[in-house]
């Protein structure tokens, strides 16, 4: 497919990669002189510098020839006026980034689709929704929720009290229902693994687990003995993410906000019932001290800086013991928290991606997660009746190295995938796939 992509921020440059890699044409448009040319150094692709709201510009990339348009620039109205001039053009899929709630709130009567963004991805939401549901469910440090909330991804670290700490996970049918869940990796040190049932859980052990959501009040005793139930958050920077969280919060546990920017702070606790609002730095052990950060459980970080979100959550975890979630915008800083012992690590710009990869990628692919803190992916797809998997049982195929089927939903049948599950034409299969298995996953399923 001919592809073009407005903005070459980090949604726009891993998208350009990844449809790369996977034999698509792709244009990619940036305004900013100095990135289009360092784009153009490091990528076999086309970039083309200037406004992607210049017709001319469009034509340039040859929008009149355009499969798909992604509008993932920094600002909302630009990406609106991209979509309106390819819907304009005959672009059959336009897509375009929207973190203005205002423009996707139905209560406004503003109708996208006519102006010409058929489909419009806002992770900010998805972000708020998964800090929610760690706070609801203690000793989780993230939750990811799928096909439509039937099943969860949840994020643990191991501690040495942990009733599967130093277990062969062949035992695990010992501890609990072992075909409630299903660990899709394990990230020790820097190394992620899929591992297998002779594979050893060790105390420190982040693992990333697929169970079905009438399975997660089982799990959590099995991963923790006594989990914390937070009591005290604080939340630094009066973001958009950052009021909603406070506005989420508010009416659970005690929240106070810490905004930098007097005119913000002030707007905030005017908009904040329950929330107690102070001016001031994150770094400033003072004003921690007004926030009674020694009574603090939950501290998270989601101004619109990264370096500040990492410094303010290290400085908290090292004058208190509590769970500290940061909000990255740059992927690359991921592994750099994972081994400062951060415990969730939120990234609105990777949920874009993944929902952006989802419209995008034909065949059967309903939808596209990324896994956060590895480079893998977990892919939904639907089995075609073509499939030379219809019929056959797990343990019967070679699935690529890097690879394997989490899960399996057949109508409203929603099961843990093992050895001996049959896959059948139509079923929506939940396939874990590292970057180098991605390619063979396609094959099997789609083109098999």
């Amino acid at each position: 497919m001919h592809i073009i992509i407005a903005g070459a921020g980090v949604v726009g440059t891993s998208l350009a990669e990844q449809l790369s890699r996977e034999n698509h044409d792709i244009v990619l448009i940036e305004a900013d002189r100095n990135r289009a040319a360092t784009i153009s150094d490091s990528l076999d692709i086309l970039c083309i510098q200037g406004s992607a709201s210049s017709p001319s510009i469009l034509h340039r990339a040859g929008i009149r020839s355009a499969d798909v348009l992604i509008a993932v620039t920094e600002s909302d109205e630009v990406n609106l006026v991209v979509c309106a001039i390819g819907k304009s053009m005959g672009v059959p899929q336009r897509i375009a980034r929207l973190r203005n709630s205002e423009f996707t709130d139905p209560k406004h009567g503003f109708d996208l689709d006519n102006i010409g963004a058929m489909h419009t991805i806002n992770p900010e939401p998805i972000v708020v929704d998964s800090m929610i549901r760690s706070v609801e469910l203690p000793g989780v440090e993230e939750v990811t929720s799928i096909a439509d909330g039937k099943l969860q991804i949840l994020r643990f670290t191991v501690r040495e009290d942990s009733p599967i700490a130093n277990r062969v996970l062949n035992e695990l049918k010992t501890i609990g229902a072992l075909d409630g869940f299903l660990i899709l990796e394990i990230s020790r040190g820097d190394k992620t693994f899929v591992p297998d049932g002779s594979d050893r859980v060790e105390p420190n052990d982040h693992l990333q687990v697929l169970t079905t959501n009438d399975m997660v009040e089982f799990l959590l005793p099995i991963i923790h003995k006594h989990p914390k139930v937070p009591t005290h958050a604080i939340i630094y920077g009066a973001s958009r993410i950052g009021l909603s969280l406070c506005q989420r919060l508010e009416s659970k546990l005690k929240v106070t906000l810490i905004e930098p920017d007097l005119e913000r702070a002030r707007d905030a606790s005017e908009l904040l019932e329950e929330t107690t609002v102070l001016h001031g730095e994150a770094t400033d052990l003072s004003l921690l001290g007004e926030a009674a950060l020694d009574l603090c459980d939950l501290y998270c970080s989601v101004s619109d800086n990264d370096q500040s979100n990492m410094l303010a959550a290290l400085l908290a975890k090292k004058h208190a013991t509590l769970q500290a979630g940061v909000l990255v915008h740059q992927p690359e800083f991921l592994p750099i928290l994972d081994s400062l012992g951060i415990e969730s690590v939120l990234s609105p710009r990777l949920t874009t991606v993944g929902a952006i990869l989802s419209l995008v990628r034909r065949g059967a692919v309903h939808s596209v997660t990324p896994m956060g803190h590895s480079q893998a992916e977990l892919l939904e797809l639907e089995l075609p009746i073509t499939s030379k998997l219809v019929d056959k049982r797990l343990e019967e195929v070679k699935f690529p190295k890097g690879s394997l089927v989490a899960s399996i939903i057949n109508d409203d049948l929603v099961v843990i995938a093992s050895g001996k599950s049959v896959l059948r034409a139509g079923d929506r299969v939940f396939v874990y796939a590292q970057p180098g298995a991605l390619g063979g996953i396609q094959k099997l399923f789609l083109r098999g």
